[in-house]
């Protein structure tokens, strides 16, 4: 049997900047497009996939400030795409 892995666990600290970074790069993507929504379910799918290919392509390169961006941008494309919808 195979031993489970163990993970680090994320302090409150962690989590709340992580929460507060991703909030702040919303609002700010917002702003540049002045508030407006992501017209389609199609639109939404193109842009998050986009962005999970930019990730992709960041991991091929171990860059992982570009990785740490890529995760944020999209977190901001499923918020802009909810909150669209």
């Amino acid at each position: 049997m195979l031993k489970p892995i163990s993970r680090p666990t994320l302090s409150a600290a962690d989590i709340e900047k992580a929460v507060l970074d991703s909030r702040n790069h919303f609002f700010k993507k917002l702003r540049k497009k002045d508030n407006g929504a992501i017209i389609s379910t199609h639109e939404t799918y193109g842009i998050v996939a986009e962005e999970v290919y930019e990730l992709l392509m960041a991991l091929h390169q171990n860059n992982e400030k570009e990785f740490k961006q890529e995760l944020l941008d999209i977190a901001t494309a499923c918020l802009f795409g909810y909150a669209s919808l």
